[in-house]
């Protein structure tokens, strides 16, 4: 590690790989090592809170069922209590002192009241109802301990009465000085007979109507609902906790901030509220004016995640210790050639390098090695030029091989028009001619229109059709935005003039060519039919790696066209040939699609 610090102090070169490798380390190792690390934690931990929300929203709803369920039973208790006549009359009855019938009412009273509370089923708890006129009826073991007038000098009784509310929830129990701990009481007011529901704020009350639980009622409500790391509690509008699985809590409020969170709630639904290690759901009941929240404790389900976060960030730092010491062992090892490549770089270069001034260590390095790729960039230009000029000149050679013996057959046939006295063919005979070469070897263009082409094929196929005298037809079927399609000139005058000498000429009768041209995407696609004699795997293989030759206009082969598209457009393009015996042979050329020559 000494000698690679006094190298690093004395070559810039080392210094320079040196703390590229770290640059390179910390943008291409450490920075995605750690995004990944942080996004694999966030990711990691959403799902499982998500996983643990699904599996609790399913108890989460019976809960919501089993508390309203409660509700219901309650208020449709206290509307049977609160609306029976014979309750209404008795509770503004006034007796100047206990008589028979004021405790024979009672006790009918007290009866209707065990009959209610069956709604509620077996629990623990207290139904009193104290009238205007004095009446004290009770369904419990706890007589009351105040009168009528005492709880209407109670600040909640007084706002209950003015507020024509019907209803309220208290924490504690109003009938015993509120002496009982984990207590809750509902409260409704008892309606004169023919008054009606709301009671009018004149206050025509006829009594008061008080149903006391203990907390346990509640508790029992959900208790089975609970498990390891869950939590759930209720609390009143006024966000005060009136039951709770953990019972510290009892008595207690909640928080400014999750009482303003409450309130804010739309109707009944559910919210949300996740926390760090915490998941709550909770819904308003609106006929009891109280807040449901079901708390998952997901500290114990992300514990693995954590800890594997935390065995992750160790390794990280690990690895970045460890790579620090790899990297300088391996500027070590690789700067060592490079230093001696340096010095030959110098004595190769020595008289270039005079003029190269005061550089040293990577500088040096540098400006040799632009020198090397200056050497290489020349030998490699020379190179293509003289490829270019060669492939030039294989493409001009395979254009000018016109055939001596076309040009004398065909002057000879249009000779043999003028003895048998068809004048009239002489000068279509002789334009068609002139037109083929002038489209074949009148211009030094490489790619000429895909209509030139077609207009060349069709100048050979008439003459051929004047020499033989035999009826041969070419038909081209050409899709749209295709004429004007550049090709290699000669590219399907050479594959029609095989089809006319090895298809069709050897069945000594009529023939058929058809030329389809069409267009998908940037592909253009060619396709030459014959309706010919067709060839054999054999005959196909030897005629595929012809090279022309023969009486023919052009002695251009297969192999040779093929060739060329190699040469202009790579190797992913070229021809392909079906052929069976008896049943003709079907040529496909495939080039790209170019309008523009600068494409090419």
């Amino acid at each position: 590690m000494e000698r690679f610090w006094n190298k690093f102090k004395k070559y810039h070169i080392i210094r320079g790989a040196f703390s590229k490798l770290v640059v390179l380390l910390v943008l291409f190792g450490l920075v995605p090592m750690i995004l990944l690390t942080v996004l694999s934690y966030h990711a990691s931990r959403k799902i499982i809170t998500q996983q643990i929300l699904r599996l609790n929203q399913a108890a989460f709803s019976d809960l919501d069922i089993r508390i309203s369920s409660f509700a219901n039973s309650l208020y449709t208790m206290n509307a049977l209590c609160i609306l029976d006549e014979q309750i209404q009359r008795e509770v503004v009855k006034i007796y100047d002192y206990p008589t028979n019938e004021q405790i024979i009412n009672t006790k009918a009273i007290e009866d209707k009241l065990k009959q209610f509370s069956l709604i509620m089923g077996n629990s623990d708890f207290q139904l009193t109802i104290m009238g205007r006129g004095g009446l004290e009826a009770y369904c419990g073991t706890r007589t009351p301990r105040v009168t009528y007038e005492e709880l209407k000098d109670q600040t909640w009784c007084q706002e209950l009465l003015k507020s024509g509310s019907q209803s309220l929830w208290l924490i504690g129990n109003p009938l015993s000085g509120n002496e009982e701990e984990h207590v809750l009481t509902f409260v409704s007011v008892i309606p004169t007979l023919g008054s009606g529901i709301p009671i009018p704020k004149s206050g025509k009350e006829g009594g008061l109507f008080f149903f006391t639980m203990t907390e346990e009622m509640l508790y029992q409500q959900y208790e089975r609902l609970l498990s390891a790391g869950i939590e759930i509690s209720l609390a009143d509008g006024q966000g005060r906790y009136i039951s709770s699985s953990h019972k510290e809590l009892l008595g207690d409020s909640l928080t400014e901030e999750q009482l303003s969170v409450m309130l804010s709630f739309p109707g009944d639904r559910e919210k949300i509220i996740e926390d760090r290690d915490r998941i709550t759901i909770v819904k308003k009941l609106e006929k009891a004016d109280w807040y449901c929240m079901y708390t998952i404790n997901t500290f114990q389900s992300l514990k693995e995640v954590r800890s594997l976060y935390r065995q992750f960030v160790g390794l990280l730092v690990f690895s970045v210790a460890f790579y620090i010491v790899l990297s300088a062992v391996i500027i070590n090892i690789f700067t060592r050639p490079l230093i001696k490549l340096n010095k030959k770089f110098a004595s190769h270069f020595k008289e270039k390098n005079s003029n190269n001034g005061s550089k040293t260590g990577q500088g040096e390095l540098y400006y040799n090695y632009e020198l090397l790729i200056q050497t290489l960039d020349h030998t490699v230009q020379e190179l293509l030029k003289n490829e270019n000029a060669k492939r030039l000149a294989e493409l001009s050679a395979l254009q000018m091989q016109i055939n001596p013996h076309f040009l004398y057959n065909t002057l000879n046939t249009i000779k043999c028009l003028s003895w048998t006295g068809q004048t009239e063919k002489i000068v279509p005979t002789t334009d068609a001619l002139i037109s083929l070469f002038r489209q074949t070897i009148g211009t030094a263009e490489t790619v000429i229109p895909l209509r030139e082409e077609l207009e060349c094929v069709k100048n050979y196929v008439f003459l051929q059709q004047m020499r033989t005298g035999h009826g041969l037809e070419l038909t081209v079927h050409q899709s749209e935005n295709t004429a004007e399609a550049l090709v290699p000139k000669l590219l399907l005058q050479p594959i029609v003039e095989n089809a006319v000498f090895h298809g069709i000429e050897p069945r000594g009768t009529d023939g058929r060519i058809t030329v389809f041209v069409s267009k998908a995407g940037s592909i253009l696609n060619i396709e030459i039919d014959d309706d010919g004699v067709g060839m054999d795997e054999n005959t196909l293989r030897e005629f595929e790696h012809a090279s022309g030759g023969g009486a023919r206009f052009s002695g251009v082969g297969i192999n040779n066209i093929r060739e060329r598209i190699r040469l202009m457009y790579g190797e992913e393009y070229g021809i392909s040939i079906t052929s069976q015996p008896g049943m003709g042979t079907q040529i496909v050329i495939r080039i790209p699609y170019y309008t523009d020559k600068r494409g090419i």
